[in-house]
């Protein structure tokens, strides 16, 4: 692996938060503080989503800068950085020492675009890529800093499920195709995404050591595992729909009325969040959902009237074992996508404040 230490040379001012500290009471869901990013007057301001968030509240994603391009940022403590001198790319992860990991663009460096891991919470190093692909992408990351994505070649096919591990990038087992993306690492080691049959769909896997499993092989149709736990439990969608697996396959609906959901991120007490959605016309309406012991709540509902004028929450990316939410939102007034982040309360819930 070829080391390069890049820092950032633009530090956020605080954004404009706007954040509430609210009693919401939804049966047995509290919400105590709804944060909507909303971005200073820099040329990083035409967007933001939040992709990940740690039980420190801690979050990462990216902005868009005037150019069209994402560029990939850490928030803590009230600030905003970006990553690696502001190279274009997007942050997926970040784990309980605020160590971020995602892809970047690092052209400049004749390396193109590698999945980095920045464990400053600014620099970004370059994680490497299989023999004679030509890029890589980080998508998920454990406390132990190992992160899980795919190396792939010219165009973005063929594309293969690796581990970044001391140093090394690692393929993972796979169907009889032998391509697929790896998106979900856990603190005990397993690893989901999804992977390809020769003559068959894709379906979602479940890794552990050198072992590969069919989580889906019973469907005709298509899956993807987008998110996994320290018990090997594994959500995802298929079919048109969020799943749970937990050693039996679980679909998880959308709300009433709506016709479609997919189910991102759970913690270990498989609390699940993700979007549910309907279509009126050619046009998708979508809001953040969130399933807890198999009762369904709209988070989008849940923080109405808590964020930024126009502001409405459309999905939620991932979930924190304590009970914190990040994900994406989309502001009518400004016709632009924003992050926020959102603590619950649940009887699993155990409180920490923000940092």
């Amino acid at each position: 692996m070829k080391r390069i230490w890049i820092g950032t040379v633009l530090l956020f001012a605080a954004p404009i938060c706007f954040a509430q500290l609210i009693p919401v009471h939804w049966g047995s869901i509290t919400t105590v503080e709804v944060t909507d990013f909303m971005w200073m007057g820099t040329w990083y301001g035409l967007g933001s989503d939040a992709n990940c968030v740690n039980a420190n509240a801690e979050v990462a994603g990216s902005v868009m800068g005037l150019d069209g391009m994402n560029y990939p940022y850490a928030y803590r403590r009230g600030a905003m950085k970006l990553m690696g001198y502001g190279l274009p790319g997007e942050a997926w992860a970040i784990n309980s020492s605020c160590h971020v990991a995602g892809g970047m663009d690092f052209s400049n460096f004749g390396l193109g675009w590698q999945a980095f891991l920045s464990i400053r919470g600014w620099d970004a190093t370059p994680l490497g890529k299989l023999p004679g692909l030509y890029s890589s992408f980080g998508y998920a990351m454990n406390d132990q800093d190992v992160v899980v994505g795919e190396s792939a070649a010219t165009g973005g096919s063929p594309y293969y499920a690796v581990k970044f591990e001391n140093g090394q990038v690692i393929p993972l087992p796979a169907f009889s195709l032998g391509r697929g993306k790896a998106l979900g690492i856990s603190n005990t080691g397993f690893i989901t995404g999804f992977s390809l049959y020769i003559d068959g769909p894709v379906h979602a896997f479940l890794v552990q050591g050198n072992s590969i499993t069919d989580i889906d092989i019973a469907n005709p149709g298509g899956s993807e595992g987008m998110a996994v736990n320290d018990l090997g439990h594994v959500v995802g969608y298929r079919n048109g729909y969020g799943f749970l697996y937990d050693g039996v396959m679980k679909t998880i609906s959308g709300l009433p009325a709506d016709t479609a959901s997919a189910a991102l991120s759970l913690d270990n007490s498989d609390r699940v969040v993700g979007y549910s959605s309907h279509m009126v016309g050619s046009q998708q309406i979508q809001c953040a959902l969130l399933c807890v012991a198999g009762a369904k709540f709209s988070l989008t509902d849940l923080s109405a009237g808590y964020l930024a004028p126009g502001s409405k929450l459309i999905s939620a990316t991932h979930i924190s074992n304590n009970g914190w939410i990040s994900g994406v939102g989309y502001n009518s007034l400004t016709g632009r996508s924003h992050g926020w982040r959102l603590k619950i309360k649940t009887p699993q819930t155990v409180g920490i404040q923000p940092r």
